[in-house]
């Protein structure tokens, strides 16, 4: 969320609490503290912030009016449950040449995060900050063993962040599989796992 727009949802917010504009300069600072402590800009905030201080207190509506322009809709049990029903049951046939056999995702856990379609002034922006572990297991032949891949920011612009895990009870051969086909970003099951989710990404960016 840009600093306008988190100043604008923070106005909103006091709107709908029944507060009028002049108490709206205790809240500036708070917002600023807030925006700037997490890396945001600063300087749109203050701007806005600004803006809204001007406001006279006098103007009948005028705070709920300005609170108008910012809607805000929570997408995130959505993005989960497309997480889980997309990613869970994707595998990668393993090359004969390698030993054969599979890798398959069981399981999407430990989702964190949020995902929020916020509409300031007529404009729609799709916000999504996440984080969630795949369950993987494999079978090389007669041997087989269980790991985790785990994805962090992930977001509607940027690359995500992977990384694997393997269980310590995976045996030697199946463990130089799953460094082979699973731990790349460029072949095997990652590959499969992120095309999902890119898939995932577009769909809720249309929304």
């Amino acid at each position: 969320m840009s600093g306008t727009d988190a100043v604008l949802s923070l106005l909103g917010r006091c709107a709908a609490a029944g507060l009028a504009a002049g108490h709206w300069l205790h809240f500036w600072l708070l917002g600023l503290a807030v925006v700037g402590g997490a890396g945001r800009d600063l300087r749109a905030a203050a701007q806005g912030a600004a803006r809204a201080a001007s406001l006279p207190a006098c103007a009948p509506g005028a705070l709920a009016a300005l609170a108008g322009t910012y809607e805000e809709k929570s997408m995130t049990k959505w993005v989960q449950d497309q997480l889980k029903s997309k990613l869970a049951g994707v595998a990668f046939e393993i090359p004969a040449g390698a030993g054969g056999g599979s890798i398959s995702c069981s399981s999407v856990d430990d989702i964190k995060g949020d995902a929020n379609i916020s509409v300031c002034r007529g404009k729609r922006r799709h916000l999504m900050d996440m984080s969630f572990d795949v369950e993987y297991e494999g079978k090389v032949g007669d041997s087989g063993g269980k790991g985790r891949l785990s994805f962090t920011e992930v977001n509607c612009d940027d690359e995500c962040e992977v990384e694997m895990k393997m269980n310590s009870d995976v045996p030697p051969a199946v463990r130089e599989v799953f460094n082979a086909f699973v731990k790349p970003a460029g072949q095997g099951l990652q590959p499969l796992l992120l095309k999902e989710i890119k898939a995932i990404i577009e769909e809720y960016k249309g929304k």
